[in-house]
Order: C-alpha cells, then structure tokens, then sequence
C-alpha cells in the first residue's frame, strides 16, 4: 500500500494543525517578551511552504505542523502583514522606533509627515501659483524643475492654461529626438 499524500490546501493544513496541537488559545504568544495570550496559529516562514490563494487573497503557509507557533492577534499580523516580529516590512527596528498597533511607529511618522507637507502644500499652491505667474519662462521652468512631483501636482490646477501649454511645449521639445 502506497503511503498517504497529505493535503497542502490552506484549509486543509490548518484543520491538520487544530487536531495535531490543538487551539492555539490553550498556550502563551511564542513571542519573546510578549505575554498575551495566543490566539492564532502563526506560520513561522520556514520551508516548505506554498504560496496560493486564499478568499482572494495571495497567501504563504507552511505545510507542516511544526511550522507554526502560537501567537496573539498582534503578533501574529506583524508577521503576516511582513517583516518580522523584530523589524517592520521598511525594515525599521521595532524596539528602536517603536510600535503603533500591529505597524512600526517610524513608518506612521513618515506617513503623517507627508500627509502634513502634502496638505500643507495644497494649501500654499494658490498664492505660490500666483507669484510663479510673474516668472519670465526661463526662471519658471527652473522653478518647477526643482519641485517635487507632489507639489508640482498641487500647482498645476492653479496655473493658467497658456502657461501649461508653454511648459508641455517646452519639455516636449526636450523629449525630441535631434
């Protein structure tokens, strides 16, 4: 009798894990310094393992049992969601920069910085858009080509049409071939 090949479906594997370990519920996050208690059982990343798709969804999981650890809902999205439990998917250092929720502090800071200079870009586009218009063509288009695409974005619906013109001449006129 041929020995009996094991399902790797995601479905299949977790119902596999349930019955061989149990819920993960019943142990402690196997995260160090973590003391919640376990709510999922978290695939480690280690091989083999299959990538495929789950509910519309790409995933990764392993096909062993011995590849999962107990761990609590915040945890275990730190690894679901990349990175690892030490480093967020940026590669920020999680005890360094700190965490909020499942995310890495650093990257929220970085996204409410932008979000801050974006906002506060759109607000000035107005008055800035206004004094560009004196510019002689030379000086206007040194001023924009020093711009960021996010604030040249904020500007553009503030300009005149006669100015957009000029300046998608101008830079078609650098994209020609001689």
């Amino acid at each position: 009798m041929a020995p009996r090949t094991l399902s790797t479906a995601y479905g299949a594997v977790h119902d596999r894990l349930r019955r061989e370990r149990g819920r993960a519920s019943a142990h402690p996050c196997a995260t160090p310094g973590c003391d919640r208690p376990a709510r999922d059982w978290a695939y480690n990343g280690s091989a083999p393992f299959v990538i495929g798709d789950v509910d519309g969804a790409p995933r990764t999981w392993g096909m062993n049992a011995d590849q999962y650890e107990p761990r609590c809902r915040r945890c275990h999205l730190r690894m679901d969601l990349g990175g690892t439990i030490a480093t967020c998917p940026n590669g920020h250092d999680r005890a360094t920069h700190g965490t909020s929720g499942t995310g890495c502090a650093e990257c929220s800071r970085i996204r409410a910085r932008n979000r801050y200079r974006r906002n506060r870009m759109n607000a000035q586009a107005p008055d800035v858009a206004a004094a560009i218009q004196t510019l002689d063509f030379p000086d206007l288009v040194a001023f924009l080509d020093g711009l960021t695409f996010g604030a040249y974005a904020a500007l553009v619906p503030h300009l005149t049409t006669t100015t957009i013109r000029r300046l998608f001449d101008h830079y078609a006129a650098l994209e020609t071939p001689a």
